[in-house]
């Protein structure tokens, strides 16, 4: 992976209001193209977030069947509680 998924985390949780918002003001101009443009970037940031969310779950997962405790904060798996 290019990027680490708590970089991606961050941008894509800024990416969706900001895009959403610039959408908004995109459907004022009535300009076709500008509005498809921001929809298509609403969309990628989403499937961002859905992509680490399944990621951190996977992470989860395997560190729960090892019998490990995961910490969410920084997606370790650790043998103390």
């Amino acid at each position: 992976m290019v990027f680490s998924s708590s970089t991606l985390w961050f941008i894509s949780i800024a990416c969706v209001p900001l895009s959403v918002a610039f959408f908004l003001c995109t459907l004022k101009q009535q300009k076709m193209w500008l509005n498809i443009m921001t929809l298509g970037f609403v969309f990628i940031a989403c499937g961002l977030l859905i992509i680490q969310q399944y990621e951190d779950y996977a992470n989860f997962t395997d560190c729960i069947n090892k019998g490990f405790n995961y910490n969410a904060f920084s997606t370790k798996c650790s043998v103390e509680s």
